[in-house]
């Protein structure tokens, strides 16, 4: 008997999975996708600032910057799968995605920027800066 349930459980999960996969994407649906990639994004943007502030006093190694580097380009990474991946419903949601992508898309080169700065005391203040006008910029998105 408690097979049978666990099989009904299954089936209805599928089901659901298929039903939701054929609705059309709503304005609201598909902008809150978006306002969640640009906050996980910013959080990863601000996350490779203080990195980089760290290894610009000196107080990380390099291993470490670059693993905590490697996730945040990760997580931009997924925010922008997320984007990419979800059907746009309309003009104004395209307009959204059409300002959001790029500031994901410039995050992903300065995030990688902190790494490839090594001992770079300019590289790294120049990289920081421009993940923190860029976590602004995802901030400010409504």
């Amino acid at each position: 008997m408690r097979g049978w349930v666990v099989a009904g459980l299954v089936a209805v999960a599928a089901i659901t999975a298929v039903v939701a996969d054929l609705v059309p994407p709503t304005e609201d649906g598909y902008r809150s996708t978006v306002l969640t990639s640009a906050r996980d994004a910013r959080s990863a943007v601000l996350t490779a600032a203080q990195v980089g502030d760290a290894a610009q006093h000196g107080r990380v190694t390099t291993l470490f910057v670059d693993a905590a580097v490697e996730d945040a380009r990760d997580e931009v990474s997924t925010a922008i799968s997320d984007l990419v991946d979800a059907d746009v419903p309309g003009p104004g949601s395209q307009e959204l995605r059409n300002r959001v992508l790029p500031l994901l898309t410039e995050s992903s080169a300065r995030i990688k920027d902190v790494a490839t700065a090594g001992d770079d005391h300019d590289a790294l203040a120049a990289a920081t800066n421009d993940l923190r006008r860029l976590a602004d910029a995802l901030g400010g998105v409504s």
